[in-house]
């Protein structure tokens, strides 16, 4: 169990957050787990769901946003598979989250000299729940693992929607492929491929314009999905020969992020244009498509 007191002005609070793990071996290659606790969480994070912009804002808990909880649980198991030396592993979780805030407000609202982000802040109460399964070799030249996440976390805000909503962080799949090649004592190799569906946001369904201020109907919150994202990473590592009772180890090392160029959507917005007098719906991915990178390390 860990105990936590925290202050923040006027608001005090003290914290008992108790957990419990049981593990059990069936025999050589097989063992289960099972782990329960209660959580507390002084610090907030919340971003927009407006239009996917990837900026968050970060609160410490006071007495107008008190602090999150979470009761969760977990079930996982791992099985060795000896003929090839690998592990398989599959995990099943839910968490139970008590006032976790969701960003309402606009991104136009920051233009205004007035703004203040907590002003925006709905808390909300839900569960996180999911399946994690991952195929992992720790050994050999070839080594690496492919891991799968399924996820749903879900929100229920009363003055939102009547039933429970995706939160503006839920990922529904997650695939993860990892592979590292050692060729030899100068020579290793990487690659790395990610898939992420697309994260909730609030569509905007129409804009329009009142003068001259710019004015947006949205639709149903977190109705909407920016599409999947996707990205393979790839390296190589050349390794200087250590000189006898050398004592460093240096290396060079050539990357490449994103290396097919996926333009992944990191924001939707419209745009107006002047020449015909109308609002063009936008998509805005990252800046650099593909970013190669050379480093150099010394270890001692």
């Amino acid at each position: 169990a860990k105990a936590t007191f925290y202050s923040n002005g006027d608001f005090n609070h003290f914290s008992i957050n108790p957990c419990a793990t049981i593990r059990y071996k069936f025999n050589k290659n097989n063992s289960t787990a099972l782990h329960a606790g209660i959580y507390n969480q002084y610090i907030h994070q919340a971003g927009f769901s407006a239009n996917g912009l990837p900026t968050d804002f970060w609160f410490m808990s006071d007495s107008q946003l008190p602090q999150q909880k979470a009761y969760g649980f977990s079930a996982s198991w791992v099985h060795h598979i000896s003929p090839f030396n690998m592990d398989l592993s599959a995990e099943i979780y839910y968490k139970r989250i008590l006032n976790q805030p969701e960003y309402n407000g606009s991104v136009m609202n920051i233009i205004y000299n007035d703004f203040d982000a907590k002003s925006n802040i709905i808390e909300s109460n839900g569960f996180n729940t999911g399946l994690d399964i991952m195929l992992q070799k720790q050994f050999g030249r070839l080594s690496g693992w492919i891991s799968y996440s399924l996820g749903f976390a879900r929100r229920k805000i009363p003055e939102l929607a009547t039933g429970y909503i995706p939160s503006t962080r839920e990922s529904l799949h997650n695939l993860s492929i990892t592979a590292n090649y050692k060729h030899n004592n100068k020579f290793s190799y990487a690659a790395n491929f990610v898939f992420a569906s697309g994260t909730p946001t609030t569509p905007i369904e129409s804009v329009f314009m009142i003068g001259e201020n710019v004015l947006c109907k949205y639709g149903e919150f977190n109705s909407w999905h920016l599409p999947h994202y996707h990205r393979l990473d790839l390296s190589a590592t050349y390794t200087f020969p250590k000189k006898a009772n050398g004592k460093y180890s240096h290396f060079l090392n050539l990357s490449i992020v994103n290396a097919y160029a996926s333009k992944n959507v990191i924001i939707q917005y419209f745009s107006y244009w002047l020449d015909d007098n109308t609002f063009k719906f936008k998509e805005m991915s990252t800046l650099f498509k593909v970013l190669p990178s050379i480093s150099y390390r010394l270890e001692f």
